[in-house]
């Protein structure tokens, strides 16, 4: 898989806006000031970057080609009294509809994903690697195609400070090699005999 994605997928070099390292989170100077509002206001208790890669063609006639997106950072903010909701935005903010149920004391965060019937906890520092497979269904309007999906989940824990750099030196800061390409706990549902639904 991993000699497969370093020879056919070319990772255009991007701007990075948000390092995470171990006890310090690290801000671009130019990050644009709505996303640094909502990432450091006291109400957000989640911040998530996303990136990926997808194999896909427009045409039916035309060869799979891979798609690079762009790195993403999307926020989650909580208010109110019903702490059993605090995460139940996550699931339309990650891909694939991750959900978070919960994070404990230590750090770890709790989610069922992809199936509601499981229960899994990724502990801080920890990266967990979903191989899941949906055959394609639906017509017209509600049609969904085929998926078959590698994703990587790492839980970096909770964070209190953060400090904003130039360009320069987040593209110093930033990982050489990225954690997908490290040891993950690995999550196999391809297996799995519910057809229309990854788990």
């Amino acid at each position: 898989m991993e000699q497969i994605h370093k020879k056919y997928v070319k990772r255009t070099q991007c701007q990075p806006e948000l390092v995470i390292k171990p006890d310090l989170l690290l801000l671009s100077s130019e990050l644009n000031p709505e996303l640094l509002a909502k990432i450091t206001k006291s109400q957000t208790n989640t911040i998530m970057k996303i990136n990926g890669d997808y194999l896909y063609k427009e045409k039916e006639e035309e060869q799979y080609r891979w798609y690079f997106q762009q790195d993403k950072i999307k926020t989650n903010s909580y208010s109110g009294e019903n702490s059993q909701l605090k995460y139940e935005n996550i699931r339309s903010l990650a891909p694939h509809h991750f959900n978070i149920e919960a994070i404990n004391d230590e750090g770890g965060l709790i989610t069922n994903f992809p199936r509601k019937s499981l229960s899994l906890t990724l502990n801080k520092g920890e990266t967990a690697c979903f191989i899941c497979r949906r055959e394609e269904y639906g017509a017209d309007y509600s049609y969904q195609p085929a998926l078959n999906l590698v994703m990587w989940v790492k839980n970096h824990g909770f964070y209190s400070d953060y400090q904003q750099v130039k360009p320069a030196k987040l593209i110093q800061e930033q990982a050489i090699e990225p954690f997908y390409m490290k040891s993950a706990r690995e999550f196999d549902f391809r297996n799995s005999k519910l057809r229309f639904e990854l788990g």
